[in-house]
């Protein structure tokens, strides 16, 4: 787990185990949570969940794949509390999914550069259908997928303290400070999300 200072929390969007998923998997951000004034855990993944439901985030996955719940733990990492809101948005793609491993890679950007200034998030459950046989998304569904991912970035920014980038510890053991991200870009081309499948 990231290191999760006071006022930022880490979000999880949890998919239990399910075809094509024999282990569950999940994708995580981190979030902002100093205003609105109030936030509880709780609350928190309750705003995750009706803005992944809002900017249509479900359409990056089959519509035979559904997750489970939104959990939300917030810093500092050994006192924050945690909450959850369930959420069973079934995906928008129509078509069977894909082998396990293959996930929709985001990208998180900041206005930092170097290795601490970018992240990841691995989005699990594509159809097949959706995919050419060199791995690449179709223009027609990557297209939409930007869309509803700058959608929900933009959703963070307005209804929680935005999407945040939190670290591990930096140089001398020292906690590197989150970055907030500007924008998503989902690549056109599926990764393997093998190190993000929960076991």
């Amino acid at each position: 787990m990231p290191i999760i200072p006071v006022d930022f929390a880490l979000v999880s969007v949890i998919f239990p185990p399910q075809s094509p998923l024999p282990y569950g998997a999940a994708f995580t951000f981190g979030v902002g949570v100093a205003t609105p004034a109030g936030l509880t855990p709780a609350s928190v993944a309750t705003i995750v969940k009706n803005d992944l439901t809002s900017s249509g985030m479900h359409n990056l996955w089959a519509a035979s794949v559904t997750p489970s719940k939104v959990v939300v733990k917030f810093g500092p990492n050994d006192t924050g509390g945690t909450g959850e809101a369930a959420y069973t948005e079934a995906g928008g793609e129509t078509g069977a999914t894909g082998a396990a491993a293959t996930s929709i890679l985001v990208r998180k950007n900041t206005s930092f550069g170097g290795r601490t200034g970018r992240g990841r998030m691995y989005v699990p459950g594509q159809s097949e259908g959706a995919i050419d046989a060199g791995g690449f998304i179709q223009a027609a569904t990557l297209a939409d997928a930007q869309t509803r991912a700058t959608a929900f970035l933009n959703d963070m920014d307005a209804h929680l303290g935005g999407m945040y980038l939190l670290h591990n510890e930096g140089g001398a053991g020292a906690a590197l400070p989150p970055r907030h991200v500007t924008s998503l870009t989902v690549e056109s081309i599926c990764a393997n999300q093998r190190r993000r499948q929960r076991r």
